[in-house]
């Protein structure tokens, strides 16, 4: 049901059919669950292991790092005297940082889908309903909660799905928000209509939000959305669009890593022509030669250490839930819409 909260208490009720008293019957509990599903969040599915590495060198400085290290090997095992053993210092420095880059950048998306998934904690195992068939509130579990159900909560209770409150059965009804819209102190609720149809969560005062904890008093409502579509849920799928997105910042690293290349591999041509004087060595073995050995080193030394200066900074930003203010800052300056704000201030509640 869109715009709750500017509906009135009869409103909702007609809107799904249901008397306040009885709550819904057996074939209507039927029919919604049929059209709306199980009131839980979607698991996570998470990436292999495999896939998360192979994505870490996706990166076009990284390939670059890595077809240094490839070059560096090669020139190394063909150095002769007795730097042998410190020309393998380079290749093993550039594979240094590239291992580290990749270990960092697993660790981050596995801490952003552990992040992801730990929004189902928020989720109660039961919940209090009236249904037709029974003449009290019975419990069940939360996940077979559907639309238009009536629901009963009280002092202590973890609200079950986004609910719109119908009366409140004590002097005062406050309840806990704060992971959802970052509010320090409980709100106190209501059932008068909030006539703003754009209201933010926080001046919705006559809705109760899915995984909010009721502080004090006890109420009844009628559900109005579950899973997926209740608020939490919603956040829970823009954080998972937003790690398939890059950055502003990010698409600029890439367009600079592309410059980048370009301008190395003009560098190393130049430095090689500079050189061309010590390529007219008649002797078969002339690339064993350590001028043109020192000349290559210098010019894989280029592509190693400018990509390298951006490869590890790079992993250094903390993925996991913090990924969408990221995005929000970065792009604060691009008018576009961001996820912090209000209703991202529940992210830090998730560590």
């Amino acid at each position: 049901m869109e715009n709750a909260h500017t509906k009135g208490p009869a409103e909702c009720l007609a809107y799904f059919g249901v008397n306040e008293k009885t709550g819904l019957s057996p074939d209507q509990f039927k029919k919604n669950l049929e059209k709306y599903g199980f009131n839980e969040l979607p698991a996570e599915e998470g990436k292999s292991i495999w896939e998360l590495i192979v994505e870490q060198f996706e990166d076009l400085l990284v390939r670059i790092l890595l077809l240094a290290a490839c070059i560096s090997f090669v020139l190394a095992w063909f150095e002769e005297g007795e730097e042998t053993v410190t020309a393998f210092v380079e290749p093993f420095v550039i594979l240094l940082i590239l291992i580290a880059n990749a270990v960092v950048g697993v660790w981050q998306e596995r801490n952003a889908e552990d992040a992801i998934e730990a929004l189902k904690e928020y989720e109660p195992e039961m919940g209090k309903v009236y249904r037709s068939d029974r003449k009290s509130v019975q419990m069940i579990k939360a996940r077979e909660i559907v639309p238009g159900d009536i629901v009963e909560v009280s002092v202590g209770d973890k609200v079950p799905a986004d609910i719109r409150i119908i009366s409140i059965k004590s002097t005062t009804l406050r309840v806990d928000q704060s992971i959802l819209t970052g509010e320090s102190v409980s709100v106190i609720k209501h059932t008068e209509p909030v006539p703003d149809p754009r209201a933010v969560n926080q001046d919705k005062k006559n809705m109760l939000f899915s995984g909010t904890n009721i502080a004090a008093g006890k109420a009844i409502g009628v559900a109005v959305a579950t899973g997926v579509s209740t608020e939490i849920g919603k956040i829970r799928d823009q954080m998972a669009a937003t790690e398939q997105e890059k950055t502003p910042l990010q698409a600029k690293l890439d367009e600079f890593g592309e410059q980048l290349s370009k301008v190395i591999s003009l560098i190393c041509v130049a430095v090689w022509a500079i050189n061309i004087g010590h390529f007219n060595d008649p002797r078969p073995r002339w690339l064993l030669d350590p001028r043109v050995l020192s000349t290559t080193s210098r010019s894989l030394w280029l592509w190693l250490w400018l990509p390298s200066l951006r490869v590890c900074p790079l992993s250094s930003q903390p993925a996991s839930l913090l990924v969408p203010c990221r995005m929000a800052i970065e792009e604060r300056h691009c008018q576009k819409p961001a996820l912090c704000g209000n209703p991202g201030l529940h992210l830090c509640h998730l560590f």
